[in-house]
């Protein structure tokens, strides 16, 4: 029989406690590369839910819930040791010592020493909505490219794989408000060393 449990019902752990003397504090240890839940809705409330263990895409409609799932084929790419020490030079942490807040400028020995890497990457970093309601999903490659994409109509599943060319893509941009498709564009919010704010497409 069909299971009825959708992506929604997945239990996701994405860091553990570790304790640490130096800071006499447990100090949460992530869990980089790791499957996570992924969630982004379209202005019409429609909205796609991924589970990276697997290459699925799940789609909920306001009205009927779970109206549809897409499957894509993908060959797992092995993880690296650069990616282990990308991981590690993107990390920041505030700490409180001697009731002092202090950001780390690189990741503390606890960190080093406590991180679980898994032996392959998953098919997707995020997931984010268009203008128009499809969805992109941002997804790994060899190169371990930020800009490439597979796009998604919630009806009629995959359309084709893009790249979007200009500024460099981050690895966070998914999740940041700063940044958003529309047509053929991704316009995005930037910011100068001072601070001034400036919309770039």
């Amino acid at each position: 029989a069909k299971s009825s449990r959708t992506l929604l019902e997945k239990e996701v752990k994405s860091s553990r406690l570790v304790w640490n003397s130096e800071y006499n504090a447990n100090v949460r240890v992530p869990f980089p590369y790791h499957p996570t839940l992924h969630l982004e809705v379209t202005t019409a409330g429609v909205m796609a839910v991924g589970y990276s263990e697997k290459y699925i895409l799940e789609i909920h409609s306001p009205d009927k819930g779970r109206s549809a799932a897409f499957v894509r084929p993908y060959s797992p790419i092995r993880l690296s040791e650069k990616d282990k020490q990308d991981h590690f030079g993107r990390f920041r942490m505030t700490v409180f010592k001697d009731g002092l807040k202090t950001i780390l400028p690189k990741a503390p020995e606890v960190i080093l020493k406590n991180t679980e890497f898994p032996e392959k990457l998953p098919p997707y970093r995020a997931i984010i909505a268009d203008g128009e309601g499809r969805f992109l999903v941002q997804v790994y490659v060899e190169s371990r490219a930020t800009n490439i994409f597979d796009v998604f109509d919630p009806k009629d599943g995959f359309v084709s794989r893009i790249a979007v060319d200009g500024a460099v893509i981050d690895h966070s941009f998914s999740v940041s408000l700063s940044n958003r498709f529309s047509g053929q564009d991704l316009w995005r919010i930037e910011r100068d060393e001072e601070g001034y704010a400036s919309l770039v497409k």
